[in-house]
């Protein structure tokens, strides 16, 4: 009896385990992909639809679906499709569920993208620091590489690279000026254009201011500080060329001359007028860029386009004001806008251009434009003390 008892039992095994192996074989389970890739950071991606058949019979109500996926983690999961009859599990599809971090990492410099030390002394990468959408500051390696000969004078380039764990890479590139400056030179309550010129090239106020019809015969060129002394009576207004926030990358628009539009730039009316002088000044909207030399070269271009213009104007560059200590409105910190004027010396040097620097006419001990000097946004200058930059000017017209 018990034998045949087991005989009964195993004749049934044996049945359930063909049944199942038949079920299992006449199942079809197709997913709607092959594989799902979810971006970290991003809303959760929907789990694919998913078809199936029983020798041809569609039983695709018969599908469960388990997502291991964890959208908080970067990994690769499964998404498992189980086909079930009567409750019970015959045949399971798997397909790949990815979460991907895609985003490489930040990388912020305090100090822009050029740095600036003196010949023969140490030089190190501006402050950094590294931001991750996934991993923390500190799984986050950075290369730093390049390097500079601190014995000669020169431009050289470095690079700081930063990758993530997913290999995500970010690479900021900067240059490193060894010459006359160092970072401490362009601080406010350290700057001082006349010192960081060995050469003398800067023009120098004379003991007597130039004479009126000398001043009146000079053309002012420039951003809105200039086109504000043609508006508010600190120029004649046939004597200002002049828009807002002009600077290199703006120089071809338009320009207000006799406060009109006159729909030309400043290189075309330059061209018409063929001025004995011009005094220009702009830059003040880019100043902020981060990368004082490439703004330097820039404006070379223009003084190039405006010399093409009128090869018998004299040119003279006047470095950008100073902005008032607070200022919130200013494109740039007052430490890139000594940045800027450094830069824009050596320029004017090497072109042979003259070049002056209003600083001390203007700034107060602490490095910054004198406050009651200033409108309310801390870089335009009050239409009372506009004699304190034309003054300055006019004397070192009759240098």
């Amino acid at each position: 009896m018990e034998k045949r008892t087991a005989a009964i039992i195993a004749g049934a095994a044996a049945a359930a385990s063909l049944i199942g192996l038949l079920l299992y074989s006449g199942i079809s389970i197709r997913p709607d992909t092959d594989s799902v890739i979810t971006l970290y950071g991003n809303a959760e991606s929907p789990v694919p639809g998913v078809s199936a058949s029983l020798f041809g019979m569609d039983v695709s109500n018969r599908i469960s679906v388990t997502d291991t996926t964890d959208i908080t983690k970067v990994g690769t999961y499964q998404i498992r499709y189980t086909c079930k009859i009567l409750g019970i599990p015959l045949r399971t599809v798997s397909i790949d569920s990815v979460v991907a971090d895609m985003e490489p990492p930040e990388i912020t410099m305090d100090e822009g993208v050029v740095c600036f030390t003196k010949t023969g002394e140490d030089w190190a990468y501006p402050a950094y620091a590294v931001k991750d959408n996934y991993d923390p500051a500190n799984a986050v390696e950075v290369t730093l590489a390049g390097a500079a000969d601190r014995d000669k004078p020169g431009i050289y380039n470095a690079s700081l690279k930063a990758c993530d764990t997913s290999g995500n890479c970010t690479l900021r590139s900067l240059r490193v000026v060894v010459g006359d400056a160092a970072e401490e030179d362009f601080k406010p309550e350290n700057f001082d254009l006349d010192a960081l010129d060995p050469t003398h090239y800067l023009l120098k106020p004379g003991t007597e201011p130039a004479s009126d019809a000398e001043f009146r015969d000079l053309y002012w060129v420039g951003d809105s500080n200039i086109l504000n002394l043609g508006k508010y009576d600190g120029l004649p207004s046939d004597r200002v060329i002049a828009r807002y926030a002009m600077s290199p990358s703006t120089f071809e628009l338009p320009i207000y001359y006799r406060d009109t539009l006159v729909y030309k730039n400043a290189g075309m009316l330059i061209g018409e007028l063929k001025p004995k002088r011009i005094l220009i000044m702009m830059g003040e909207a880019e100043a902020g860029s981060g990368d004082p030399l490439q703004l330097a070269d820039d404006y070379a271009k223009c003084l190039d386009e405006l010399k093409k213009a009128s090869p018998s104007t004299e040119i003279i560059v006047s470095a950008i004001l100073p902005i008032r200590k607070g200022s919130t409105e200013a494109a740039a910190s007052q430490e890139q806008i000594n940045r800027v004027n450094y830069c824009l010396l050596q320029m004017c040097r090497q072109k042979k251009i003259p070049m002056l620097c209003p600083d001390k006419w203007i700034k107060d001990d602490s490095g910054y434009g004198i406050s009651e000097y200033y409108l309310d946004d801390g870089f335009h200058l009050k239409g009372s003390h506009f004699e304190a930059f034309t003054d300055y000017v006019r004397y070192c017209l009759n240098h």
